[in-house]
């Protein structure tokens, strides 16, 4: 990919992106605006996804994968699924949304928009990675998800040290692809590593973070990936290790 000519990342585009879809998928609005919102968030998506650049080959390439995906849940919130099917079981109002008061509505499609795993929702996914009991002590949980949360820095580090110590990746006269499979794997493991540690730390201190401040509760924070032994099959890795777009799951208690 050759970032010479590009433009650099905007960060306004991204965020002007994000507001758009919250404000598109509140139940009840009127359907040639959610067209004119689909078409805008498809120009802003190509835009930012062909035209800008991070600087950062591995960031461009997560935020154009996180753009493409929100856009295909917009257009499925907008055009094919019925807020109405979508039950929060948190909410304790009768009815239909689309017949709830603006604020009402918008609020509901903010949480919707912050749960992307539908914790808490009638459309949950059954199979989820293990989650805190409604009997664990709201400190416990927190003390428990920093620790975890400094494990998985420290793996990260080590992570870092293992691929900064691996020839293949740090000679400059020899490509990685030319490089022994073994230091090819190694640099692979290590990069996958990484990621799945930063990933976990950032869901720890969110979690922590939110339950501390009597905002959630510990059972309405299911880890973000099942046990390496339930992937022993395609269906089992992608029914019990969720995607890593997934990662901002239940913020919809904060409100």
């Amino acid at each position: 990919m050759d970032n010479t000519h590009r433009e650099h990342f905007s960060g306004f585009l991204f965020g002007l992106f994000q507001l758009i879809i919250i404000l598109s998928i509140i139940p009840g609005g009127p359907r040639t605006l959610k067209w004119i919102a689909f078409l805008v968030l498809s120009w802003i998506s190509y835009h930012v996804i062909t035209k800008t650049t991070t600087q950062d080959l591995a960031a461009d390439l997560g935020l154009g994968s996180a753009m493409l995906t929100q856009l295909l849940i917009a257009f499925d919130m907008m055009f094919v699924t019925h807020p109405d099917t979508l039950k929060n079981f948190q909410d304790s109002h009768d009815g239909k949304i689309t017949e709830r008061p603006f604020k009402e509505r918008a609020l509901w499609a903010f949480n919707i928009y912050t749960n992307p795993r539908g914790i808490g929702w009638a459309h949950e996914s059954p199979h989820l990675a293990s989650r805190p009991s409604p009997s664990t002590p709201r400190w416990r949980f927190v003390g428990f998800q920093v620790i975890r949360a400094l494990l998985y820095i420290m793996l990260e580090c080590m992570a870092y040290v293992l691929n900064a110590s691996n020839p293949g990746m740090t000679t400059s006269t020899v490509p990685l692809s030319q490089s022994a499979l073994h230091w090819r794997a190694l640099g692979v493991l290590g990069f996958g590593v990484a990621g799945y540690a930063r990933i976990n730390s950032m869901h720890c201190l969110l979690s922590a973070g939110v339950v501390a401040c009597g905002f959630s509760a510990p059972e309405r924070w299911p880890n973000l990936f099942g046990s390496p032994l339930q992937g022993w099959s395609v269906q089992q890795f992608w029914r019990c290790e969720p995607s890593l777009f997934m990662m901002v799951n239940n913020f919809d208690d904060v409100i």
